[in-house]
């Protein structure tokens, strides 16, 4: 068997990449996760899971402002009435270019932002940031209500304790 060489071994490690994004991606969706979110971001010009975890704060920790970075949260939609509780999951990609990086290296976000595209399914919501106060969970809340249908939750949670009761819509109340 001949050596994988040149443009077949490139090939070759950006399958292996995007395999280990999805695999990445499916940890955090699948309903028994105790993680809630992943950080993808680029190395050597290829994008690579760099952390996961559970929980908003945790998630802020995880940019670097010397960065280009993906972040991929599940939201979880929750409807309660007449004692049956149903839960649906919304998925929300930020998108980060760290405040540090210069005009060079932050063309190359959107060369890993396709990469990220072929993994990631199914985003409800996106959020373009380069500082973590760009990543609020009542922002969230409300492009998701904008972008639902005509029956929403009764609130979004977040992970670790953060729910957002969607009966406010005009503000928001963080429990």
């Amino acid at each position: 068997m001949a050596a994988l060489q040149g443009k077949d071994w490139g090939l070759l490690q950006k399958l292996s990449n995007l395999q280990k994004m999805a695999d990445l991606y499916q940890s955090i969706i699948a309903d028994d996760s105790q993680n809630n979110w992943c950080v993808l971001g680029l190395e050597n010009g290829e994008v690579i899971g760099q952390a996961s975890g559970n929980g908003i704060d945790s998630f802020k920790q995880a940019f670097d402002p010397e960065q280009i970075q993906w972040g991929i949260y599940k939201i979880m939609a929750v409807d309660e009435q007449a004692g049956v509780i149903s839960s649906r999951t919304k998925i929300c990609q930020v998108n980060w270019v760290g405040r540090s990086m210069s005009a060079m290296k932050k063309m190359a976000a959107l060369q890993g932002k396709e990469q990220v595209r072929e993994v990631v399914h199914s985003v409800t919501i996106a959020v373009d940031a380069d500082t973590v106060d760009d990543i609020d969970t009542n922002d969230m809340a409300r492009s998701l209500l904008a972008c639902g249908g005509a029956h929403k939750p009764k609130y979004y949670d977040f992970g670790e304790g953060s729910q957002i009761e969607t009966e406010f819509y005009t503000g928001g109340h963080e429990q």
